[in-house]
């Protein structure tokens, strides 16, 4: 489209490369920065954008600490890169007259729903990793005058580190997989999810809140059973592993974390926003793109697991 240019922030993060490859693949005009460039918590790499004349449609920030259990122990740099940052990112934008997007998280609920939380849900963070979100969502929607905040739930990427990653490599190794079977969520590609942001930015989404999340409610532990399955196939390497499903308690962490953290993203489909590829899909794409899996079959791809989808 013409006209319409973006600032990247966190660009050199999982979410962030694959929103500028999205936006490279599309031709649209983009400067990436990472954390030497625009650190969002520096008020001089801040008082330096805001004398930049360069012109932005959309800035999209992907910057955030996302170590969940270190956040316990390290919440005032939570809180300054995920709240106090995202909020002064926002005043920003609306000095410039930028419009503004920020990734969140299903972390800001407690997971004692029984159905995908609503952009309009009561919040209720149960860690401190979940609070310095909600901090910088507040913030974003109070200091932008065009403030766009999308939630989203499990994220993992070819770039960086992810729960997918951790698994594979286990079971490349032979090692015994143990995974938690009584937490669900959406798992959400980075990919996919970069594809939706730019979707959001072109479409010119209202100002408020989001949610965009892959759309298939399961378990960490179904869903690494699945991810174990289709590298099988594609690598040709042994599929009878068993992957044994435990209890929250049998792997205790220093932050909480939601029983029951699915979104329903319906209301971003309403927009016209294109709903995101199955889970199946997102993980082929994922292990035909992650160079460590080896490549046995031709990429071909997957048939329907039948698994239902999120309401």
């Amino acid at each position: 489209m013409d006209g319409v240019s973006f600032l990247v922030t966190g660009a050199e993060g999982m979410l962030g490369r694959e929103v500028v490859r999205e936006l490279q693949h599309r031709g649209l005009p983009v400067t990436a920065t990472d954390r030497e460039q625009l650190d969002i918590t520096s008020m001089t790499h801040l008082d330096r954008i805001r004398r930049d004349p360069a012109e932005v449609s959309w800035l999209i920030n992907c910057a955030a600490y996302t170590a969940v259990d270190r956040a316990e122990e390290e919440f005032t740099r939570a809180l300054s890169i995920n709240g106090v940052g995202p909020g002064a990112l926002a005043a920003l934008c609306s000095e410039r007259g930028w419009k503004m997007i920020h990734v969140s998280t299903d972390f800001v609920f407690d997971g004692e729903s029984e159905i995908p939380y609503r952009p309009d849900d009561r919040t209720h963070p149960i860690n401190a990793y979940g609070r310095s979100k909600l901090f910088g969502e507040e913030k974003v929607l109070e200091n932008a005058r065009h403030g766009v905040v999308v939630r989203t739930s499990w994220l993992y990427g070819v770039f960086g580190s992810c729960f997918p990653k951790s698994i594979l490599k286990a079971w490349m190794e032979g090692k015994p997989l143990r995974v938690v079977a009584d937490q669900s969520g959406n798992p959400t590609s980075a990919r996919s999810l970069a594809r939706v942001l730019v979707d959001l930015a072109l479409q010119a989404a209202p100002h408020g809140l989001y949610h965009a999340a892959g759309p298939e409610t399961m378990t960490w532990h179904e869903f690494a059973s699945r991810l174990v399955g289709e590298a099988s196939r594609v690598s040709g390497l042994p599929h009878d592993v068993h992957v044994e499903p435990i209890r929250t308690e049998d792997r205790p962490s220093p932050a909480r974390r939601p029983r029951f953290s699915a979104l329903d993203s319906s209301a971003t489909w309403a927009l016209g926003v294109e709903p995101m590829p199955s889970v199946d899909q997102d993980i082929h794409d994922f292990i035909n793109d992650w160079e460590e899996v080896p490549k046995a079959v031709p990429a071909a791809t997957p048939e329907p697991s039948g698994a239902p989808e999120t309401p």
